[in-house]
């Protein structure tokens, strides 16, 4: 098996294979599916998907507008709707289609834009949004998302667990964050090296009193057209690697020595303010780079009570940390911090996450995932329909518009019921039950089939 093999996989579909492993690891192949691209086995990979040549038309494509050019035997626009229902499927939201897919969440969402637009004129804030597995958190953490991208700020998260990533060492949160920084403009995070480089190169309009400046002006300019000095560089400033290796390093690559200051605080005592140093020191450097300021999600923060409960020393470093990012509230910073979070159970309640950080944060505004009433999800079951048709165009004509209202009608009543569960009425399951539902309906194993 070779790039540009057509091939078909018994769940996913057809696919072109990007690319295989090098000799000696597991087989697999880079599967190119149209809505998604992954690895997969290659024992389970049939030759010949039978897809049609990128470029060609059939009568379905010719009334597409223009710019939804064909990507194998789909359009932009179907392989778009595809990607964002596999997304749903698996309890996400594409920040593209987050808004789109909202019911009920106006006064969260206003309450979303006045924290971005506050970053914007460099007066921070922080966010605490809460809510029960499956109730809408992280679906209003990628609407925060979203909206900081419309307002032009860069994006950046951490998922904690309370051992490799976690608040009681602030600086195991600070590589995620860079690693996942996203710029405008940036469908996907391409790395803070390539930033650095052109800022570097531009010479001005960046604070060099910095710790990242100070390293970054130290390099001459022509260093950066060095793709092994950029990413030395940047391991360096995520702190993925030591400053002693680091000089080290750069010292061979450019030729001359290299006097950098530490990233990471010698004293465990001094992290927490280090952090907050560096996360306002990055929120500078976004702007330099062209964004109006940044927001960093710190999620799962439940996860990190849980793991760290009996840990006296580490929750004294959380909340040194927790009184830090306080204080860094109360500077000019173009900056949001959200934290996400699942309620305290009652034999949990002496470690409730959100508790203490409303707390300890005196500016944190706490948000709580809204619940839609079942008109609203009505609502919403119609957005999917119609995000569903647009996934599987061909074959919305063979299903009757009575049966799915009549199915959205009793999804929704399901919903209402709290499926079994009162007071916990789960919109993710609900989600994921209609569009199961579909599936059915539309019989997906046709489909494919008729794709191959």
């Amino acid at each position: 098996m070779i790039p540009g093999d057509r091939v078909r996989h018994p769940a996913l579909g057809a696919g072109v294979v990007l690319a295989v492993p090098a000799r000696g690891r597991v087989p697999g192949a880079r599967v190119d599916f149209g809505y998604m691209v992954d690895w997969v086995p290659q024992k389970e990979l049939v030759p010949g998907g039978n897809l049609r040549v990128p470029g060609s038309e059939d009568e379905a494509s010719r009334d597409e507008p223009e710019h939804w050019k064909p990507l194998g035997t789909l359009t932009e626009r179907v392989v778009g709707a595809r990607r964002a229902v596999l997304a749903l499927k698996l309890g996400q939201v594409l920040q593209e289609d987050v808004l789109d897919l909202s019911v009920g969440t106006e006064t969260a969402e206003a309450l979303l834009r006045r924290a971005v637009g506050g970053a914007v004129r460099r007066k921070p804030a922080a966010i605490l949004v809460s809510g029960q597995y499956g109730a809408g958190k992280t679906h209003l953490l990628t609407m925060l998302a979203s909206l900081a991208a419309q307002e032009k700020l860069a994006t950046a998260s951490a998922i904690l667990d309370g051992e490799g990533v976690t608040l009681a060492d602030p600086m195991t949160i600070l590589e995620p964050v860079l690693r996942s920084l996203c710029l405008p403009g940036e469908s996907a995070p391409s790395g803070v090296g390539r930033w650095l480089a052109e800022l570097r190169r531009r010479g001005s309009g960046w604070d060099r009193r910095s710790r990242i400046a100070q390293a970054v002006f130290q390099m001459p300019v022509a260093a950066f057209d060095d793709p092994d000095v950029v990413e030395t560089l940047e391991d360096y400033l995520t702190t993925s690697l030591p400053v002693s290796h680091a000089k080290l390093k750069l010292r061979r690559l450019v030729r001359q020595p290299v006097q950098f200051p530490a990233m990471k605080a010698h004293r465990i005592a001094e992290r927490a303010e280090r952090f907050c140093e560096l996360l306002r020191d990055w929120a500078e450097f976004c702007e330099a780079a062209g964004a109006r300021g940044l927001v960093v999600v710190i999620d799962e923060v439940d996860v990190e009570y849980a793991a760290t409960l009996w840990s006296v020393g580490r929750r004294r470093r959380r909340q040194q940390l927790l009184h830090a990012l306080n204080d860094l509230l109360g500077q000019p910073v173009p900056l949001v911090i959200a934290f996400g979070s699942a309620p305290a159970t009652d034999e949990e309640a002496a470690n409730d996450a959100a508790r203490d950080l409303t707390e300890r944060m005196s500016r944190i505004q706490q948000i709580d995932a809204p619940r839609p009433d079942s008109a609203q999800m009505r609502e919403l079951g119609r957005r999917l329909c119609g995000l569903y048709s647009r996934a599987y165009p061909k074959w919305v004509s063979g299903v009757d518009e009575g049966s799915i209202e009549r199915a959205i009608d009793e999804h929704a009543k399901r919903y209402a019921e709290g499926y079994g569960e009162p007071g916990d009425p789960a919109p993710r399951r609900f989600v994921r039950e209609l569009l199961e539902w579909l599936d059915v309906a539309f019989d997906r194993d046709s489909m494919d089939a008729d794709e191959a």
